[in-house]
Parts: C-alpha cells; structure tokens; sequence
C-alpha cells in the first residue's frame, strides 16, 4: 500500500519531481527522463540501465531519495 502512495505521489508532483531528479542524476537525459512518467518503477529501471547497478541498489537509492 505505501508503495501505491508514492507512485500517486510522484505522478501528482510530477512536474516538480522531474527537475529533482534531474538535479539528483544529472547524467539522466530529458529523454529518460521523460520515459518515467512520474512512476517509481520506471525510475527504477531507468538507474538499473544508465548506471548498471543492481536493482537491489537502484531500489535503496530512489528509497532514499524520497525520504
């Protein structure tokens, strides 16, 4: 359930949240950016992608990241 409100979070806040991100992972281009869509799981797998790490990792780190 918690993660259901995230994703409505983002999605609402999308807008805001681009440029945090943006901000955040500065190598991530407008164009994946974009692909998220304001959904934490595309998020997710856009970090697994670019930065090649686990998504055990990719997970913790946007975890983080929203709080």
């Amino acid at each position: 359930m918690k993660s259901d409100c995230v994703v409505t979070q983002i999605s609402s806040n999308w807008n805001l949240m681009k440029a945090i991100i943006k901000k955040r992972w500065a190598e991530l281009s407008d164009e994946d950016i974009n692909k998220i869509k304001g959904r934490k799981d595309r998020l997710v797998a856009t970090l697994i992608d670019k930065f090649e790490i686990s998504p055990e990792e990719a997970e913790d780190e946007v975890d983080i990241f929203w709080h």
